[in-house]
């Protein structure tokens, strides 16, 4: 999506619908859908090629993600055989090759925009981090911090799957299933993810305000 020009001001805006409309749709399908539309009647693009841009997208996201699980899983002393470890964090490492590897054969034109793309899907997810810190400094968590932010990491990955609305449900049952093998509270577990997902409601609600040119 290089030749794709938009302002600064529409993509603050549409990001805030975007949010807004994945509170109600499995998987965030519902934001990225309505942004698809948006750009394209903004653009007059081919919606092919918008919807190709946006997917390319979630997956530096995802991509970033994976990295910083990565991070996190050799940070903290988990008990697996350490080459079980090994194998998972080199798989974790072999995403970026990969990921450039499926964009030199398929998309090249967006190779000089990859580095960009994924430094600021890491420093989001950074940020989703240290949103994660402050609630659980919060709720007075001072110990096993690293290990409620493996599986807080771990449970962003499971709200991709187009099979709760807004993330809810999936993120909690990977918090529940994780807190006894990584030694953490699983109430304080769901009640941290609970609030995860309110502080993304009440972030998601300028959506309703805010106006582009809406999608025919």
């Amino acid at each position: 999506m290089q030749d794709i020009k938009l302002s600064n001001g529409f993509n603050i805006r549409l990001y805030f619908q975007g949010m807004f409309y994945n509170l109600f749709l499995p998987g965030g399908i519902g934001g990225d859908a309505y942004k698809a539309l948006a750009i394209q009647q903004k653009t007059q693009q081919p919606l092919k090629k918008v919807i190709v841009g946006l997917l390319l997208d979630r997956i530096s996201g995802v991509v970033a993600l994976l990295l910083l699980v990565f991070v996190f899983l050799f940070m903290i002393d988990i008990q697996v055989p350490k080459g079980y470890k090994i194998i998972f964090g080199a798989a974790l490492l072999l995403a970026i090759p990969t990921w450039l590897g499926f964009l030199y054969l398929f998309f090249r034109s967006s190779l000089p925009i990859f580095i960009p793309s994924l430094t600021i899907s890491l420093l989001v997810q950074l940020v989703q981090v240290l949103q994660a810190w402050i609630l659980l400094a919060g709720l007075q968590v001072s110990n096993g911090w690293l290990a409620y932010a493996l599986v807080f990491l771990l449970s962003s990955l499971a709200t991709l799957i187009p099979v709760t609305i807004g993330g809810l449900g999936a993120r909690e049952l990977v918090f529940v299933f994780a807190a006894s093998y990584l030694g953490i509270s699983q109430e304080i577990a769901v009640t941290f993810s609970l609030l995860f997902f309110l502080t993304n409601v009440i972030c998601s609600l300028p959506g309703i305000f805010v106006r582009n040119s809406k999608p025919k």
